[in-house]
């Protein structure tokens, strides 16, 4: 392609990368041509139809995709992640992530979204492959290198005989992770849309509910299980922004959650700050309190704490159960603060007789992995103040060279996925996409927005180049960016060559007249 096409095409694939971006609808890209056409620039007169913009996009998602295939086909270990929704024309779209990690870095892309048929286990292990092998170089070596799978907690996914579980366990070397999130019911709460008592104007209904709702409000033991209900949301609130980070490992869960249920276990025997405020108090803010026996507050109060840390047992079982137990290795917070020669190797052996098969095809000397994850333990204890501050990018650096087996068996806890809050905040951004307004939207054009929107670089930072030439690369018949230039000048040469002929036969058929005087 000649650089001055080139040149003529990068405004034209920012615009359409400005589109996305900003989630805008395809028709904004003929005005903010013309803008650029006023402002001076070179965009010329071809492709620049609303309908260009989708084949445009799809050069640009395709320049994504090229790069999660790299990234896939550079890492030794891959996990996915996925999870289901139906989107604004209520069809059901399953979307998918992939988990990667090279050298002590972990990596979650984007990979796709497709809509399905119907939405069983068939049809959703038929939608996982389509997309894994459309970023992958054959069906099989994305297979090979699987190790992990996360989905939320429906049958589809997790059913023992007809879920997408037993289907992938027949490929897969992990255990079928449910780390995904359950949706509480949802309670309709009443609105009351009441005044004070003392409003002047004020009927009788409304005054009796403000009464009403003023007295509650007032009550000693109503404040105080308010109070305790803040201490103990703040730490749940904590947790849940734990567990919504995308680069969270296995073992980061397991030491938030355990000490969360530390804090809150321990309100059964002393308060939480702000209970310790109001629990001796006669008055809040100014307000005089209403004495009242507060026996029935706490023990309601044990009994949700005690359902509050059962229910996190049992939604989070198999974190420190099974083969995810020995997965703490990779957590530099649960290192012992002091040199320990014992410790790890039991988890390291259970970890090495659990992935033998997947270790060995990726070219891993499982034998070597014990001896090296004790020189692993020595250098890393020898200045034991770093490994507060220490990360596993810089622990690669130093010893990828003399321990390269025991960095990628920890590559693969690294790569293994904690929760599909990932695809929570795609399906955030699937249903801005595909508003009502734009509930037509074909599946593989809305894939296109997606990976544009969650996975290529901002608008400052966006280099069309790589799209441009993608989006000329793909066509059978070559590109013509010049077409509308050229059939203009091909029109102005036309009437100027016209235009002489006409004047030079005037000019032939006139002669000059003879007058005689």
């Amino acid at each position: 392609m000649k650089t001055s096409q080139l040149e003529r095409m990068a405004p034209l694939f920012r615009n359409v990368h400005a589109i996305g971006k900003k989630m805008r609808p395809f028709s904004d890209y003929v005005w903010m041509c013309e803008v650029d056409e006023q402002k001076g620039l070179a965009v010329g007169k071809t492709y620049r139809n609303a309908k260009q913009a989708p084949a445009f996009m799809h050069s640009i998602a395709e320049v994504e995709r090229k790069k999660v295939e790299v990234e896939m086909s550079a890492s030794k270990f891959i996990s996915i992640m996925v999870d289901g929704s139906t989107d604004s024309s209520v069809m059901e779209e399953e979307l998918l992530y992939v988990r990667s990690s090279r050298a002590g870095k972990v990596k979650v892309q984007f990979v796709g979204i497709q809509a399905l048929e119907k939405a069983d286990a068939e049809h959703v292990t038929d939608a996982i492959c389509s997309m894994m092998s459309a970023v992958s170089g054959s069906e099989d070596e994305w297979k090979e290198k699987l190790v992990a799978c996360a989905t939320d907690g429906a049958a589809v996914m997790t059913g023992s005989k007809t879920g997408v579980k037993p289907i992938e366990q027949s490929y897969i070397k992990e255990e079928f992770l449910s780390a995904g999130h359950e949706t509480p019911d949802a309670h309709q709460s009443r609105r009351y849309k009441t005044k004070s008592p003392d409003t002047e104007r004020v009927n009788a209904s409304q005054r009796n509910q403000a009464q009403g709702f003023c007295k509650w409000a007032t009550d000693g033991a109503t404040l105080k299980f308010c109070c305790f209900m803040h201490d103990t949301l703040t730490h749940l609130g904590n947790l849940s922004v734990t567990l919504q980070q995308s680069c969270l490992t296995v073992a980061d869960v397991d030491s938030c959650l355990t000490s969360t249920q530390a804090v809150i276990c321990k309100y059964k025997s002393r308060p939480g700050p702000m209970l310790s405020k109001v629990l001796d108090s006669t008055s809040y803010e100014g307000v005089r309190l209403s004495h009242s026996d507060t026996s029935q507050m706490m023990a309601n109060k044990d009994k949700l704490l005690d359902k509050l840390s059962e229910s996190m047992d049992n939604r989070f079982s198999d974190v420190g159960s099974g083969i995810l137990s020995n997965t703490k290795i990779v957590s530099f917070q649960q290192w012992p603060n002091e040199y320990n020669e014992d410790f790890g190797d039991s988890e390291v052996e259970r970890l090495i007789d659990h992935f033998r098969p997947v270790l060995i095809s990726a070219g891993v000397d499982v034998d070597l992995i014990p001896d090296q994850w004790t020189i692993v333990k020595s250098y890393l204890y020898k200045e034991p103040t770093t490994l507060e501050r220490l990360t596993w990018s810089e622990a690669n650096r130093m010893l990828r060279g003399s321990c390269p087996d025991i960095l990628d068996l920890l590559a693969l806890v690294l790569c293994m996925p904690a929760s599909t809050a990932d695809c929570e905040r795609g399906f955030n951004v699937m249903k801005i996409v595909k508003s009502d307004w734009r509930s037509s939207l074909k599946c593989e054009t809305l894939s296109d927005l997606l990976m544009m929107h969650l996975s290529s670089p901002s608008i400052k930072d966006f280099d069309p180049s790589p799209a441009v030439q993608v989006w000329h690369a793909s066509s059978l018949r070559s590109r013509r960016p010049d077409l509308m230039e050229n059939r203009a000048a091909a029109v102005v040469e036309e009437v100027e060559e016209s235009e002489g002929s006409v004047c030079s036969s005037s000019f032939e058929d006139s002669e000059p007249s003879v007058y005689a005087l």
